[in-house]
């Protein structure tokens, strides 16, 4: 049975607070992309059932939700380029997948891998059985290790290099870290927060004055929260409840995100397409 530290449940409420709101302004940008109001209340309807779906599959499929999670995660990590790598304007697209592969897997592969005992807790925790995830875990992380030698061999950046020693070292401090801590710090810091000051960007309003629906999506999402625990709540397990009600959430939240954002915003506006930036790496997430 998985024992939430301090420190695991600061990561955990992270993800709450600041994680799960970040694709609060999907239905904004949606109808900025689009220029039109019209498909408001269908836009809303469809991402509300496409989430509540998945939600069920989370319930119902633990296992095959986990890895499917993990896999479209890493594409979505991998896409919004948060170690803010500058790509070659010559670059093939084996090779701008490889280092999406490699960004998007160091928190969905890497991590998990390197802090296994600790993951396949926090996995079986959420109802999945830890050893297919760790069958497919066998396949992936040489995967992840050939992208990120092809990485440091495409870019030839030693930014890549850095990278992959700061990620090695993080076995020397595995006593104090835990996978749940590292997937907040790289999901809220390196994805998040980007992702919303580039959604602001767009939208072209401050900062600090994000419009109206964003606070109404935020509470719907954390009500959705409240919910998933009382459903997961049936027993003496707290900790199962907390972590399947948030990451079940945010796995229903994601699929209908990730369709957004990775599928029809980049078709709508050339601003959201994939790119590791045309001159330089901090470009990727706050726009020209």
């Amino acid at each position: 049975m998985m024992i939430l530290t301090q420190l695991d449940t600061i990561a955990l409420l992270a993800i709450l607070l600041i994680g799960v709101p970040h694709g609060a302004l999907d239905i904004d940008l949606s109808l900025a992309a689009s220029n039109s109001s019209k498909n408001r209340m269908l836009f809303y309807f469809s991402y509300i059932v496409l989430a509540l779906g998945s939600f069920w599959l989370w319930s119902m499929l633990p296992t095959a939700s986990l890895i499917v999670f993990l896999a479209i995660s890493t594409v979505h990590f991998g896409r919004s380029n948060p170690f803010g790598l500058a790509k070659e304007r010559t670059a093939k697209n084996w090779q701008l997948a490889s280092v999406q592969f490699f960004m998007g897997g160091a928190a969905t592969i890497f991590i998990p891998a390197l802090y296994w005992s600790q993951a396949q807790l926090l996995f079986g925790s959420l109802g999945a059985d830890p050893a297919v995830i760790r069958f497919v875990g066998l396949v992936a992380l040489p995967a992840w290790i050939a992208s990120a030698l092809v990485s440091m061999l495409y870019l030839r950046a030693s930014r890549v290099a850095i990278i992959c020693v700061f990620l090695c070292a993080l076995v020397a401090v595995k006593d104090v870290l835990s996978p749940l801590i590292l997937f907040s710090f790289y999901f809220c810091v390196l994805h998040s927060a980007p992702h919303f000051l580039r959604a602001m960007r767009f939208l072209r309003v401050p900062i600090f004055s994000p419009p109206p629906m964003f606070v109404v999506n935020t509470v719907i999402a954390w009500l959705f929260v409240l919910l998933a625990y009382g459903f997961y709540d049936l027993g003496d397990n707290s900790v199962a409840a907390s972590l399947n009600a948030v990451f079940g959430v945010l796995f229903a939240l994601t699929i209908p995100h990730m369709f957004l954002v990775d599928a029809l915003l980049p078709r709508a506006a050339q601003y959201w397409q994939a790119d590791f930036s045309l001159d330089d790496g901090l470009k990727r997430n706050y726009g020209n």
